[in-house]
């Protein structure tokens, strides 16, 4: 047996070498704002270097998840001996940045946070990697090519919205190996991130196996639609709630919402957001009929709200929605309708048409629209969403210092925009609607599934 596994294990060892090597030369290095997007995509290059071979986990936690989702897939004796090579590869991978550098990383949860904060942020965003891992690779997406840019992207996600308190590990084999080397500086908060990283590997891989095979179930598809809007919302919170004027808060978001396509497509269509849902659906797209709709914006907006409560539960920060000074709610308004019309008709041409000539990327075409009027939006902050504008405004409403209701002047704004794309989706791509109204309602022919 070890010796037809041995190339699994060299590519487990190996891979995370790389993974923890990468992130003390960065952290060390002083990298600043890049130093997660360097990380995330060395997670990237090696899952691609190494999936073919042992599946490209790099990560106890994922491989657990692989486990609990598919008990078959993988033998515990397997199971063990990748926990081995990934814990050994980032023990390696410390120390030889240690050496290089001369200094090494202190695993502890930054200045003004528990160790329990860490811990929840260290379980939610790895709960977000394993999820993307064993819905990215099911059988459903036998094929797929943009599964490293997928997994890698969670780290940009999650490393930007979450690593400002916990250090952003997502994985044991980094905690330890970070730990471990830094011991003169203390040693001991390895063993506090393992348990919420390993409990949220084996979440995600029970969430996983409970979705799937999708079969069109509205209860399933409402309960990806709540986990995916949570996730997109709760890196939003995070980003703008704990430096509102950083950079990368935008590609974090971005980054987020691709993933979440990626990995839920095929499944509840991943809209995750209900003016793509009144888009879809006043584009006679896939069978989203009214009672759908009504659904998915329902699920979008509870997920949206408990990410907020989270957020806020975490940094004690609330996020304002409104116009920034000095524009008025116009301004606001304008942007949200023309950006959220980007994104509507984004998803229309890349998801939901036949002629699509993205098999793979269309979680990468719509996630960046957010990297589009996430910057481009100075007026209104760029949410181009219902259900992160009322989240937002509820929270604020509730902890904060603010009245609610600018959430209903962003809200119709990016309904008309979901509106209007569906309109013009429908004027500028006429042979969608020319092949036959029975195809339209006998056939499900988008990218996504479901959508």
């Amino acid at each position: 047996m070890a010796d037809t596994q041995t190339h699994k294990y060299v590519a487990e060892f190996v891979g995370t070498y790389i993974l923890v090597l990468t992130i003390g030369c960065n952290v060390v290095g002083g990298a600043g704002d890049f130093a997660v997007l360097s990380i995330a995509s060395a997670l990237m290059v090696m899952i691609y270097c190494y999936g073919p071979v042992s599946g490209g986990h790099l990560n106890p936690a994922v491989t657990l998840a692989v486990k609990c989702k598919n008990d078959a897939s993988i033998d515990w004796g397997t199971v063990a001996m990748y926990w081995v090579m990934q814990l050994l590869g980032g023990i390696c991978g410390a120390m030889s940045y240690w050496g290089l550098m001369g200094d090494t990383v202190n695993l502890a949860p930054a200045p003004g946070f528990s160790w329990y904060d860490a811990m929840i942020v260290e379980f939610l965003f790895t709960f977000m990697l394993a999820t993307v891992v064993v819905n990215i690779t099911d059988d459903d997406n036998a094929g797929r090519e943009d599964y490293g840019l997928a997994i890698g992207f969670v780290v940009v996600a999650g490393g930007y919205a979450g690593g400002w308190i916990s250090g952003g590990a997502f994985n044991p084999a980094v905690a330890f190996g970070l730990d471990l080397s830094s011991a003169g500086k203390g040693f001991g908060y390895c063993v506090a991130y393992w348990l919420p990283q390993l409990l949220a590997g084996a979440m995600a891989g029970w969430f996983g196996k409970m979705i799937r095979p999708h079969a069109g179930d509205l209860t399933k598809d409402a309960i990806v639609e709540m986990v995916g809007t949570f996730f997109l919302v709760l890196t939003v919170h995070l980003n703008v709630g704990g430096h509102p004027s950083k950079p990368y808060n935008a590609l974090s978001i971005a980054a987020s919402l691709m993933c979440m396509i990626s990995a839920f497509g095929d499944a509840s269509g991943a809209h995750f957001n209900p003016a793509v849902t009144v888009a879809i659906m006043a584009a006679g797209r896939n069978k989203i009929d009214s009672s759908r709709a009504g659904t998915y914006m329902a699920a979008q907006t509870m997920g949206g709200l408990l990410a907020s409560f989270a957020a806020y539960s975490l940094i004690g920060h609330t996020v304002g929605v409104g116009p920034a000074p000095p524009s008025s709610m116009v301004h606001a308004m304008a942007q949200e309708f023309l950006f959220t019309f980007v994104l509507a008709s984004t998803v229309l041409a890349v998801a939901t048409a036949e002629a699509s000539s993205l098999k793979n990327l269309f979680g990468l075409a719509i996630g960046f629209c957010v990297v589009v009027g996430g910057y481009a939006c100075k007026h209104s902050g760029g949410h181009l969403n219902p259900a992160v504008s009322i989240a937002l405004d509820s929270t604020n409403a509730a902890f904060g210092h603010g009245n609610w209701g600018h959430c209903l002047y962003y809200t119709a704004a990016q309904a008309v925009g979901g509106a209007a794309a569906a309109a013009t989706y429908m004027v500028a791509h006429p042979l969608e609607y020319a092949k036959g109204m029975v195809r339209l309602q006998d056939k499900t022919y988008s990218t996504f599934q479901a959508i």
